[in-house]
């Protein structure tokens, strides 16, 4: 009954698991396919190994080979999802600097740039293009107030 339990709890924290990396990773694209396909091999042993334990005599290969295998997957797959909240966090900040200076008639181009924190904020932009003084400064203000980018952290290049 023990043994039930435990697969029971480990099945639990590994959909729990997988239910929070599917949630950072955008909807299609190869990085939710590949993630996709990881966290089914990372159910799947994890469904396997309590049950090869069970059964020794019954299965006699070896699991370890694969068990790290799956490690492995699940890193990649990690880190393939940091990736993807990274360029989301990017692409989204500069389509609201650029939405911002549209209403000011400026053609802009954005480069933003994240902090290394585990949930990645930006810290710093470079923006160039021509506006108007008035519009400069006060887009400097709103990114400072809004996104929180001191105007220190922010390159203008005309």
């Amino acid at each position: 009954m023990e043994t039930l339990r435990a697969l029971l709890y480990s099945l639990v924290a590994a959909s729990l698991i997988c239910a929070v990396l599917a949630q950072l990773v955008p909807k299609g694209g190869a990085g939710g396919a590949l993630l996709a396909f990881v966290m089914g091999v990372f159910l799947l042993l994890t469904v396997l190994r309590p049950i090869a334990q069970l059964l020794p005599e019954a299965i006699s290969f070896d699991l370890s080979e694969y068990s790290a295998l799956a490690d492995e997957a699940a890193q990649e797959g990690a880190s393939a999802a940091r990736e993807a909240l990274r360029e989301g966090i990017i692409s989204r900040t500069q389509e609201y600097i650029l939405d911002k200076a549209k209403a000011y008639g400026a053609n802009l181009t954005v480069e933003v740039k994240l902090d290394d924190a585990a949930v990645p904020t930006p810290c710093a932009v470079t923006i160039s293009g021509e506006i108007s003084p008035y519009a400069k400064a006060s887009m400097q203000d709103w990114i400072a107030s809004s996104l929180g980018i001191e105007k220190e952290a922010q390159e203008w290049i005309s």
